[in-house]
Formats: structure tokens, sequence, C-alpha cells
């Protein structure tokens, strides 16, 4: 009983006493197997000790408040039921069974970008002699897991993002397309494109906590509906997420589904003991989210005004435009120290909850969602102070220069001093410090699971919602398909069953997590997302069966809901899509009239995404380039064709509320660039590595093929052609008529019981058309770490 708190103790006797006697009676009945004239001795017995702890623990309960938010929580009442009967011993075969189910632990951080980890910074030439951020236990936590170096968030705005991270959906059938849609109030202005979306979502830890027994605690930064806090489906508001909220001043856990960060580091910092400083000293200002003072860097919006300037836009009666009283206006070093921060509170948290989770022995889901580095970027001298001295050192890309931005869909922030190398670097020194911070914790968290002798049985996964531009094309936040802002940390870590130091270059998308996370705890029947299991690029055995698994799509639609059947803003007013095969990348909107310029980037030979392929070099473009813009374009087609469902939610204008032809089609019709009687995506083709599917290696790739001027082309045939022929197979489409705007898939297999006959091929494939000369393409063999070869990359520098 020592390990259990009072007020648990006091919850658990009064809810037990509130059962029915049968349900009492069933319950010890199915657990322990007692004999009838026992156990109604021992409930009678039991009856009378209850009423007299109940009455004892009410009288001298603080406040003489019962903690009634788990009333009806089953999970935890069986739970503390048998540890309270049996000593703290689980002694029973479904508790055994219960030990062997696969923990989790899901640590994830806000607007941490894929470069901002120090092991990363290492293995990127442009952080060459450059101060690098500081991440032993991310470094540590990196050797020890599979890697994910291309992986990219579904939306580059926090509440999609984290949406489509928890339930494994699309932006589209999630419904949760901007952060003010977790809003009941919002998303019930239209029930069907949104309203009814958000309420059939499933989240891993609902599945987790109905299918497998899981219990389940989420702490820290939620931004997501509520109802994934219930079991899905749920009349009478039973929880998944027994515990999301820490009492500071009691040490006890609690839940609120209105919490949020901002108020869980005030109730922290209220229940500290130290006498702390509200008075402002020198040039500091107060900080909005902890409410005490801080000192502010050139990119705050209060450097250089008189102190304690409130933060107020004009038509409140303060100094400020609107634009610059956001939280990313709020930047510089806390007056507070580290014990107090944000990241500090929640580890205080997540600890004692891991202690809790651990002690319990039965299979638990821990999520730790840190809101560093995210604004408000006021980090604790601890950490601010040893960047201070090396910020002169930080490297800052030249996409600063934002005269790129002038052929994008995009704008480089209002601020002018974003483009100004000093002030980025001094707000720089927040955001490493704060990520290292997040470090320090993540390696608490960690070191605790090692203690527990937990390791071998949990699955660690370490991500982000998104990134930050962090000064890259003269921006501050996301809300952008630049990699800065869309390219994410992923590692997963499970002993045994996934390898340690594997790194995988293939572009994968978060909405694979969800699957993910099913695989490995046996559980993938209950999968009904969007995603697939990333076991397939850590077991390699992906060879793209049915069409290309290794292309990633992300999405965003900035609109909500009128009330009136509209939806704010126009259709198309910002890129919507990106898709990323390989090197490449598209950027598009999904409005097939939309003045905003398409993007396109190789990010091999233009890694800052600085030369744009499309927009103003659209109508001059090469055949080469023509053919790569139609081949994203094709894939995006594709992928919107496999989610669209029975409702038709990518083909159907009623999820633009009827605006539009549907995505589908304004897709298919959106054309910036020059028109071909004959495109084709590739004159090289690469063969990605093979699977060993049965006593045979396979792997499929796909060529397209289209037309976009007027009239028809006729493909007279699609052959191979030389010495390793043999090992390759063609099917889909290999002759015929291709119309105008539209475009023919070809599926090229590879098959073979040695996969060392993929190296050194010599292969092509001919196309024959009635437009002119023979298409040939040249088949290349997989190259382990890298599918490029050094005449191919130089040919592409050519072509860009």
């Amino acid at each position: 009983r020592s390990s259990i708190n009072n007020k648990q103790i006091q919850h658990f006797r009064i809810v037990h006493l509130m059962m029915p006697f049968d349900e009492r009676f069933n319950v010890e009945d199915h657990r322990y197997g007692i004999s009838a004239n026992k156990r109604m001795l021992k409930n009678y017995l039991r009856t009378f000790v209850f009423v007299t702890f109940a009455v004892f623990f009410v009288t001298c309960a603080e406040g003489s408040q019962m903690h009634t938010p788990d009333e009806d929580f089953r999970t935890e009442l069986a739970s503390l039921r048998s540890r309270i009967q049996s000593g703290g011993e689980m002694n029973t075969a479904i508790d055994e069974s219960m030990k062997e189910k696969m923990n989790i632990l899901f640590i994830m951080t806000d607007q941490q970008r894929f470069d901002m980890i120090g092991s990363v910074q290492e293995q990127i030439s442009h952080y060459n002699g450059k101060t690098k951020v500081n991440t032993p236990n991310l470094d540590k936590l990196m050797k020890e897991s599979t890697s994910f170096m291309r992986h990219y968030t579904q939306c580059p705005v926090c509440a999609p993002a984290r949406s489509a991270l928890s339930t494994g959906c699309t932006i589209e059938r999630t419904g949760v397309q901007t952060n003010d849609l977790v809003n009941e109030d919002v998303y019930d202005l239209d029930s069907q494109l949104f309203g009814e979306k958000i309420q059939r979502m499933r989240s891993f830890d609902q599945i987790l906590s109905e299918e497998q027994g899981h219990t389940c605690e989420y702490y820290g930064k939620w931004h997501q509906p509520k109802n994934l806090y219930y079991q899905s489906g749920s009349t009478n508001q039973e929880r998944s997420i027994r515990y999301n909220a820490y009492d500071f001043k009691r040490n006890n856990p609690t839940f609120d589904d209105s919490v949020n960060v901002h108020q869980e580091l005030l109730a922290c910092i209220d229940a500290s003991q130290d006498i702390l400083r509200k008075g402002i000293i020198g040039p500091e200002q107060i900080n909005t989210f902890n409410g005490f003072p801080y000192t502010p860097t050139k990119l705050d919006s209060r450097y250089g005004y008189p102190a304690d300037t409130p933060l107020k836009p004009k038509s409140e009666g303060g100094e400020f435009k609107k634009w610059q009283t956001s939280q990313n206006a709020v930047i510089g070093r806390d007056s507070l120290g580290e014990e107090l921060s944000s990241t500090h509170c929640l580890a205080t948290s997540a600890l004692n909850a891991m202690d809790r989770l651990i002690s319990e022995n039965r299979p638990w889901s821990l999520t730790v969602s840190f809101n560093s580095p995210h604004p408000p970027m006021v980090s604790t001298g601890e950490y601010f102070d040893k960047y201070w001295p090396l910020r002169d050192n930080f490297f800052v890309p030249p996409s600063i220069n934002a005269e790129h931005m002038a052929n994008t869909a995009y704008n480089p922030d209002r601020d002018p001093n974003v483009q100004d190398e000093g002030a980025v670097k001094e707000w720089m020194t927040s955001y490493y410090a704060l990520v290292e911070e997040v470090d320090h914790h993540v390696g608490r968290l960690l070191q605790k699971l090692a203690e527990a002798d937990q390791i071998k049985n949990t699955l660690v996964i370490f991500t982000s919602d998104h990134g930050e531009s962090l000064g890259a094309h003269g921006r501050k936040g996301k809300t952008t398909f630049f990699e800065e802002s869309v390219h994410v940390p992923l590692m997963l870590r499970l002993p045994g069953k996934i390898p340690e130091g594997k790194a995988i270059d293939i572009p994968t998308s978060s909405i694979d997590v969800f699957s993910t996370i099913l695989d490995y705890v046996g559980c993938k029947e209950h999968d009904e997302s969007d995603g697939k299991s990333l076991r397939r690029f850590i077991d390699e055995t992906n060879h793209n069966n049915a069409h290309d698994n290794e292309c990633v799509i992300s999405e965003w639609d900035y609109r909500e809901p009128t009330g009136d059947g509209d939806l704010t803003g126009t259709l198309g007013g910002t890129p919507n899509f990106m898709v990323v095969k390989g090197n490449w990348k598209l950027m598009i909107p999904k409005h097939a009239a939309s003045p905003l310029k398409d993007q396109m980037y190789n990010i091999d030979h233009d890694p800052y995404e600085m030369n744009n392929l499309l927009g103003d070099n659209g109508l001059s473009a090469s055949k080469e380039i023509i053919g790569k813009a139609e081949y994203l374009k094709a894939l995006l087609h594709g992928w919107m064709e496999r989610m669209d469902g029975s409702e038709g939610l990518y083909s159907d204008p009623i999820f633009n509320a009827g605006e539009g032809r549907g995505d589908i089609d304004e897709i298919n019709l959106r054309r910036t660039w020059r028109r071909l009687p004959v495109w084709i995506s590739d004159t090289k083709l690469v063969m990605g590595k093979p699977a060993l599917v049965g006593s045979s290696y396979i792997r499929n790739e796909f060529i397209y093929i289209g037309r976009t001027t007027e009239g028809s082309l006729e493909v007279h045939s699609i052959v191979l052609e030389g010495t390793n022929s043999d090992l390759f197979s063609l099917s889909g489409f290999v002759a015929g008529n291709i119309e105008a705007e539209t475009h023919k898939q070809v599926k090229v297999k590879f098959q073979s019981n040695d996969h060392n006959d993929l190296t050194g091929l010599d292969v092509r494939i001919r196309v024959s058309h009635s437009e002119g000369e023979d298409i040939l393409i040249q088949l290349q063999g997989y190259v382990a770490g890298d599918k490029t070869s050094s005449e191919e990359k130089d040919e592409q520098a050519a072509v860009s």
C-alpha cells in the first residue's frame, strides 16, 4: 500500500462502494476464483472496512474534496483493486499476459526541425566548423534506434500535424486542417466537412486502451480534438487517457480535457516554494507565457522599447501591429531558473507518470509532448548563457536573403530583421538552448526506463510535429513546404526487433507512425488508417508491389467554416500539396486557375531550395524538367485516388464547400508550365533495393508517360532491350493511345534469385511512339547508400 498515494486509495474505496454488489461479486470471482462462502464473507468484511476507511479518508482529505474525474475509470480501478488486495503483486493469468505486452513511450517536441540534433548536424557538411546543438541523449538514442533521415510531417501546422500523427489519417479525412478546428464550436459550424470527420477519428491510444488493455497517459501539449481523450464511440465519456495533467502542490496526477501547457506551467510555478522576482530590471519585459521578466533579443517585438511595455496591438491601445503580438514575437532569456521552465515542469509530470505506470505492472502508453522549441522562444539562463558567446559561429543558410522568394508562392516575414544575420543568430541562441534543455529531460526519461529494466519491452518513439524556418527564406515559423518547415526527425527504438544505428534515407510520412505502432504491438487488425507500417523499410521488405511506396505527400488547407456553408479564404490560396520522390519536390495549389506559382526543386543540387525550376521558369523549362513536374503530379493523382474513399474526399467538390471541381480534377487541370506532345518521367530509371519475397528478390518501379497538348499520342510499343533484359518484365500500359492531358503507367519488375543481379546492368526500355524518335530509358541498379551515380548527378545538375 505504501506505493499508492492516499488519494488513490480514497478514490478506489469510495468508487468500489458505489459499484453494484453483484458487479463487485462478479469481478472478484473472475479475477481470483474464490469459493462462494469465502467470497461472501470477504465481501461483507470488506464492505465494513471500506465504509470505515471511506469516512476516515473523506474527512481527512485536503479541502474535503473527493477526486472525482476518474469515478468510472475501470482500468484504474482494476489495477488498484489488484494491488491493494495482493500486497502489490500481480498474481493472475490475466495480469501475467498483460506483463508480456509492449509499452509505448512516445516523445514529441514541437517545432523541432530535422537538423536540430547534434549527431545529424555532424553528418551535414554546412555545419562543419560551426557551433552545433548539444544533444547527447538524442545522439545516444539515435545510435540505439532506426532513424528516418527523410521523414516529413503530413502538415506543417500544429493541430493538423498532431491529429494526423495520432490517427494515421490524411488531413482531409481527419477534418482538422487548421489549429482552430480542434474546437467544437468551430468544427460544428459545418458538420459534414469537419464535425462528422472529427468525431470518427480514432487514435492509437484509444485502440491500445480499448483493444489491448493499455493504461494510457498523455502530458504536455495536446492541440487535438477533445474526443480523442475518450473511448471511441463512448456515450458516457469513459476515458482512454487516464491522466493528462499534474497537481504540483499535492503531487497527484489529474485529468482535465481543457488543460493546456500554459496553464500547467503557471500551476507548476505557483507550487514553487521559492521567492520569485517579478520586478523589472534594465531592459526586461514581461513574458506573456509565464508572467515573469525576461530579456528580449533583437527579433523580439519589444526589443529596444521601454521596460515593461505591454505586448498589445494598436487596436487595444498598444504599440504594435497585430502580427507583432503573437508568440513568435517573444524571444530572449528568461529570468526564472531551469526548474520552473515549461520543459522541466512537463518532465516532472512525465517522470511521476513513469513511476506509477511501471509500478502497476500492466502495459502502458505514455506520451510526453514537449512544447519547446515552439514559441515563445524564451530559454532559461542555464542553457541560453552557454550559446550566447558562441552565436557568431552559428550556421545561417544563404536563403536568409529572400530575393528568391519572388519566384515562389510564399512571402518572406513582414519583419525585415528576419533577413538580418546578426538578429537571426541571437534568435538561434534561444532555439538551440531550448532544444538542449529538451534533450536533457529526454535523457531523464530514458534513464528511468533503463532503471526499471523496461527497455526491451518498450517501443520508444521520438519525433516532432513540424519544423521551424529559423530565418531560412527570410521567414519565422512553419506553414510552408520548405525543408526547414516540413522535414522532421523520427527515431524508433525496440531492442531485438528494430535495428540499432540504422539510417533510412527513403522519404517517409508521419501518417505511417500510427500503423507502425499498431504493427509492433500486435494490433494490426484494428488499423483502418491511411498510413502503412514503416516496418517495410526497417525490415527491407518493401518492393512497391501495387504502387510507389517511396513517395511522400504532405498537405495543408488553411480555410475554416464560416457557419453559412462557406469557407474562409479562397480555394488554392496557398500551396496545398507537397510531393517528394527521391531528390525531387513539387509544391502545388489545388485550384487549376490559382494565380500562385508552382514550385519544384532538386533537393540534392539545391538543398536550400532557392532555384524554383517552375514558376517564372515553367514556360521555358526543358523536357526533362517538364517530365519531372508531370511525374510528381501523377504521383499526387494516384495518392489522392487511393485516399479518396467512399465519401470522395478528394474528388467531390462538396469538401471544398462546392468551390471548384474536386481536388483530383483541379490538380489534373493545373499546369503552369509548357505543354508537350509527349513527356516521360525518367530517361534513367534507378531500381530500388530488392526485397526477398519467397525465394526470389523482387523490386518494382514505375514509369509514367503522357501528353499535355491537344490530340492523341499513339504508343506503338514499350519493350525491354539488353543482355540483362530477361531479369525484367513490363506490365500495365505497353501500347495504345494516350489522350490530351492524360498519362499512363508502366510497371517495371525485377525478379531474380540473386539480388546481385541488379548491379552492373545492361538493360533499357524502348518507347516507340507517333511523335518522333524512340525514347530510350536506361535502367540503373541499386547502389547501397546512394541511388544516384556521380554521372547522373552531373547530368541532373546540368539540367537544373
